[in-house]
């Protein structure tokens, strides 16, 4: 019964950390994928705990106590952890197509959704590093087959264990996999996240600095229309004349246009972030919130 408890929750949190990594990819997976396969890691990080609520009670309860040091660490992880995918899902669902929530600063919490999914997935590979020997041990008895082909022991004695014990170089080559997997996952499937938050800051100011562009460029006129004024001659008549009343005029502000891709696409777009809610013909990642 343990046996198969714990193949269980190893299938679980493969598929935790492969769907966790190919969140990133949201060129590749598309808006629509990427919303709800977040949902579903969250849902299934959620079921993951309850499975392990138990456990969780039994360290609380000795928390404090002599030799469970280790354990306190894995308990802050996790529940960091927990805390991390809880402000994913937060952020996740405010800036959702879902929705469209009028947000009034959509960067910042767009930038609080990033930060929050890349420091989750730091967490879980530490997370994955702390159970390692848990990880292969479970994985050889899952491929048992297959490992027994690859890994034959000769044995003399029946009493002689199936497996080789774990060495520390395969968990540090495990680890090497899954460091490898997820730095790739954060700097190439989150380079286009990045560039897009760079061109929203970029728009904001260039809309910043265009609110005070029509004040000096009104000053620099009439500036130039004063000095291309030719000087009055010496020799004409001075008359009276009346002059003419100045009257206020306002000068529109440029409002804030806060840009969620800076690509713009028209149908049927360049990637697969593609989104018409408005059915404009042109993608609402692109246009002003």
């Amino acid at each position: 019964m343990k046996k198969q408890i714990n193949k269980t929750n190893w299938w679980i949190d493969l598929i935790l950390f492969s769907g966790f990594v190919l969140a990133f990819l949201l060129d590749l997976t598309g808006l629509t994928i990427h919303q709800w396969g977040g949902l579903f890691i969250c849902v299934l990080a959620f079921y993951h705990l309850l499975r392990h609520w138990k456990w969780v009670l039994n360290i609380l309860q000795r928390f404090f106590a002599r030799g469970a040091g280790s354990q306190r660490v894995r308990f802050l992880v996790d529940l960091f952890l927990f805390f991390g995918f809880e402000l994913i899902l937060l952020t996740g669902l405010m800036i959702s197509s879902w929705f469209n929530l009028p947000l009034t600063d959509y960067e910042l919490v767009r930038t609080v959704h990033v930060i929050a999914s890349v420091s989750s997935l730091v967490l879980l590979v530490g997370k994955m590093a702390l159970h390692m020997r848990w990880i292969l041990s479970t994985m050889r008895k899952i491929f048992q087959r297959f490992v027994a082909q690859q890994f034959p022991v000769e044995t003399s004695s029946p009493f002689t264990p199936a497996f080789k014990p774990i060495e520390r170089r395969e968990m540090l080559r495990m680890m090497g996999i899954v460091g490898s997997v997820s730095l790739a996952a954060i700097l190439f499937g989150g380079a286009s996240t990045f560039r897009s938050m760079v061109s929203g800051d970029s728009t904001t100011e260039n809309n910043t600095a265009q609110r005070s562009d029509p004040q000096v460029h009104t000053t620099t006129q009439e500036s130039t229309q004063a000095a291309s004024t030719p000087p009055a001659s010496p020799t004409s008549t001075l008359s009276a004349e009346p002059l003419p009343t100045l009257t206020p005029t306002s000068t529109p502000i440029a409002s804030t246009c806060i840009v969620r891709c800076p690509n713009s696409c028209s149908f049927p777009g360049r990637c697969r972030r593609y989104v018409d809610a408005n059915a404009n013909n042109r993608c609402d990642l692109g246009e002003c919130l």
